[in-house]
C-alpha cells in the first residue's frame, strides 16, 4: 500500500493536510496506522500537531496525552519456565519487589538484612502479573511446573509469542543429578521452539540456575560448567542471552541486581526491534482501563463496539475494520486477550487474562492431588 508518511512538494504528510483542513476524523484514521509518523516537518517546520485547529488539535493533545499515561508499546512479554521446585513463583515475586523504585538507604538496609518472604508455588495453569515499573513495563507469565500443565502450556504461549519476541527465563535447580539437568533443560528449550516458530525473530532465552546458595563452591563451579555447556547445545535456534545463578532468597544482593540490569536490558533490546504500534492502541488501552467496569473481565466485540459509540468522549472511533487490528497487537503485547471468531461480532475480549489463564486452564488441567489455587 501506499507509504501514510508521503510528503507532498511543501513537504506536507497526509497527516498535515487533515490536521490544517480540521477532518477530524481523518486525522483518527491516520493516527490509527502503526507506521504513522506524528514528527515529519513541512517545508516550513511544522509538524502536522502545529498546524491543527479545532476539534483536530483535540484530537492531538488527547493521544499525546493518552501515550505518556498509558504506553502499550513499553511491555515486554516475560515467561518463567521450568520444572516444580525450580522457583518460579518466588523470581516472579522477586522481580515485582525489584521493579518498584526505592531510595539507595532502602536498599543498602535490605540488601544486609532483608530476606525474601516465603512464596506460596502456584499450582494454576499459566499466572499473568503486569509490572509497571520505571525501570522497564513487563508482562509476566509464570508457567505451572507440574507436569499436568505441559500440553496446555504450547498452546496459550503460542498465541502470546505469534508475532514478537518474549523473552523466556529458564529456571533450573542444579541441586539435580546432572543427566537431570540436562534432560529438563532439552525438555524446556525444546517447548520454547515450539511455540516461538512462527515469530519472524528469534526470542531471547536467559538460563537462571536456582538454588545455588546450598551447593559448596566446588559443587556449584561444576554444576554452573555443565549448565553453560548444555544451555549452548539446547538453545540453538533461540538467542542465548546468558547463564546465571541467584539466590532467591537475598532479593536485594548484588547478584539480583546484575540479573535485574540483565533483564531490563534484554526487555530493551526485544522492545527496541519490535514494529511499531497504532496510536489508537494507547487509546484502546485508556478507554479500557477508564472507562469499563473494574469487575469486567470479558465481553465479545459487539460489546465493545455499543461501549464505544456510547461513549460520551469519542475516545475511538466505533468502526470494526480499524478496531480489529488493535485488539490484536494489545492481545500480542499481553495486555489483554482477544480470541477471534469467525463472526468477528461475537469474538472475545478478555480484559482479565488470569480469567483465562489461571481459572479456566488451571481447572482443565489441574490434577485433583494438587492444592486447589483457582
Amino acid at each position: 500500500g501506499a507509504n501514510v508518511n508521503t510528503t507532498s512538494d511543501d513537504g506536507d504528510t497526509a497527516l498535515h493536510v487533515a490536521a490544517r483542513e480540521d477532518k477530524a476524523s481523518c486525522v483518527r484514521a491516520l493516527l490509527s496506522h502503526p507506521g504513522i509518523d506524528i514528527n515529519i516537518k513541512n517545508n516550513i517546520e511544522h509538524t502536522a500537531m502545529m498546524d491543527a485547529k479545532y476539534t483536530s488539535l483535540g484530537v492531538f493533545q488527547q493521544v499525546e496525552k493518552t501515550c505518556s499515561e498509558y504506553p502499550a508499546d513499553s511491555y515486554g512479554k516475560v515467561v518463567l519456565c521450568g520444572n516444580s521446585g525450580a522457583g518460579k513463583s518466588t523470581l516472579t515475586q522477586a522481580i515485582i519487589n525489584i521493579s518498584k523504585p526505592i531510595t539507595k538507604t532502602t536498599r543498602f538496609v535490605k540488601r544486609v538484612f532483608g530476606l525474601q518472604d516465603e512464596v506460596e508455588p502456584l499450582t494454576a495453569g499459566i499466572i499473568p502479573h503486569q509490572v509497571d515499573s520505571p525501570y522497564s513495563n513487563m508482562v509476566i507469565y509464570d508457567l505451572a511446573g507440574h507436569h499436568h500443565y505441559y500440553s496446555s502450556h504450547s498452546a496459550c504461549l503460542e498465541a502470546i509469542s505469534l508475532d514478537s519476541p518474549a523473552i523466556f527465563l529458564l529456571l533450573q535447580d542444579v541441586r539435580k543429578d546432572p543427566d537431570v539437568i540436562t534432560k529438563e533443560v532439552f525438555y524446556w528449550s525444546t517447548m520454547i521452539d515450539g511455540v516461538c516458530h512462527k515469530c519472524p525473530q528469534k526470542s531471547s532465552v536467559i538460563v537462571v540456575g536456582t538454588h545455588a546458595d546450598l551447593l559448596t563452591p566446588e559443587q556449584l563451579t561444576k554444576k554452573i560448567t555443565l549448565l553453560e555447556s548444555v544451555a549452548r547445545e539446547a538453545i540453538s535456534h533461540q538467542k542465548l542471552v546468558n547463564v546465571i545463578t541467584v539466590n532467591l532468597r537475598k532479593i536485594y544482593s548484588r547478584e539480583m541486581d546484575q540479573f535485574s540490569e540483565l533483564l531490563y536490558q534484554t526487555i530493551k533490546d526485544v522492545l527496541s526491534m519490535s514494529p511499531p504500534i497504532s496510536m489508537m492502541c494507547h487509546m484502546m488501552l485508556r478507554f479500557f482501563k477508564e472507562k469499563l467496569p473494574p469487575d469486567m473481565d470479558a465481553m465479545t466485540l459487539s460489546d465493545l463496539l455499543a461501549h464505544l459509540k456510547a461513549d460520551q468522549d469519542k475516545l475511538i472511533d466505533p468502526d470494526i475494520s480499524s478496531i480489529v487490528p488493535i485488539l490484536k497487537t494489545l492481545s500480542e503485547k499481553g495486555l489483554i486477550l482477544f480470541i477471534p471468531s469467525e463472526d468477528p461480532l461475537n469474538s472475545w475480549i478478555v480484559l482479565h487474562k488470569e480469567s483465562i489463564l489461571k481459572k479456566v486452564n488451571g481447572a482443565l488441567f489441574a490434577d485433583p492431588s494438587l492444592k486447589e489455587y483457582i
